[in-house]
């Protein structure tokens, strides 16, 4: 499981599984008349309202600085984040957080509690009356599209001054940087859509002129410049290469694309 991991304190960790989260960012919170206490109002994501609640209180947090934005109605308020890894082993949760967690793992020594519909089944939404203005800004997502011409084998990718070839294949789709949204955190980029599910952009560093975004099978990567090659491909001890007019470029595909994502 893809988790991205978020501090309720300096010691508290807690995890969404990537795959329902559909944008983190930092928005700004609506009262709602008679609340109850344990939600704390109201945001606006791409045209819907979302339900905000806290965390830090039941881990003994910080202030909220952002919010984790989930496919099942809940925006969760969190004081910093982690970062997105691949987790494998779970625990089950013992003591007084059972009534919120069922499970979690361990990180760097530090216990991580999953955020699961366990957590959300006891908390109040905001009222279907209550109306919120939003303001829509339709942004037309911009779409390069693959070129399916016979001689074009691969893609030659720059990630600022980086370059390297993404085989044909392993390309799902190429979008305009803007569809990942304007939040930016360290190695994350946002959440952008593939056929309809959410996809986390990641790098392995900072990139400085992001322009496009892109989609692989398991998480997409923010790129300066995309263009279509007829590549020769070639195999060495060393990994395969591929000639680009007389230059060689290292080749990503399904056995080393973790080298290009932050998955760790």
């Amino acid at each position: 499981m893809r988790v991205l991991i978020c501090r309720a304190s300096e010691k508290a960790y807690v995890g969404f599984n990537v795959k329902e989260v559909v944008g983190v960012g930092q928005f700004e919170v609506y009262e709602i008349p008679q609340k109850p206490d344990n939600l704390l109002g109201a945001i606006v994501y791409d045209g819907r309202i979302y339900s905000v609640v806290a965390i830090n209180e039941l881990l003994g947090g910080k202030e909220i600085k952002t919010f984790v934005v989930l496919k099942n109605g809940f925006a969760v308020g969190v004081y910093d984040m982690d970062g997105i890894y691949k987790v494998e082993e779970f625990m089950e949760v013992e003591g007084v957080l059972r009534e919120n967690f069922e499970r979690s793992f361990m990180l760097n020594g530090t216990t991580v509690y999953l955020l699961e519909d366990k957590f959300f089944s006891n908390l109040p939404k905001v009222p279907p009356e209550i109306e919120i203005d939003i303001k829509r800004h339709e942004e037309t997502i911009e779409v390069f599209q693959k070129e399916e011409k016979s001689g074009v084998k691969a893609f030659l990718v720059e990630v600022d001054s980086e370059k390297f070839v993404l085989p044909k294949h392993i390309v799902k789709e190429v979008q305009n940087i803007n569809s990942a949204g304007k939040f930016h955190y360290g190695n994350i980029y946002g959440f952008t859509y593939f056929e309809g599910n959410p996809m986390p952009v990641v790098w392995k560093k900072p990139v400085k002129n992001a322009k496009w975004i892109v989609i692989l099978e398991d998480g997409a990567i923010p790129c300066t410049r995309v263009q279509a090659e007829d590549v020769k491909f070639e195999k060495s001890d060393e990994g395969t290469f591929a000639l680009v007019d007389g230059i060689r470029y290292k080749v990503y595909n399904e056995g080393n694309i973790g080298e290009l994502l932050r998955w760790i």
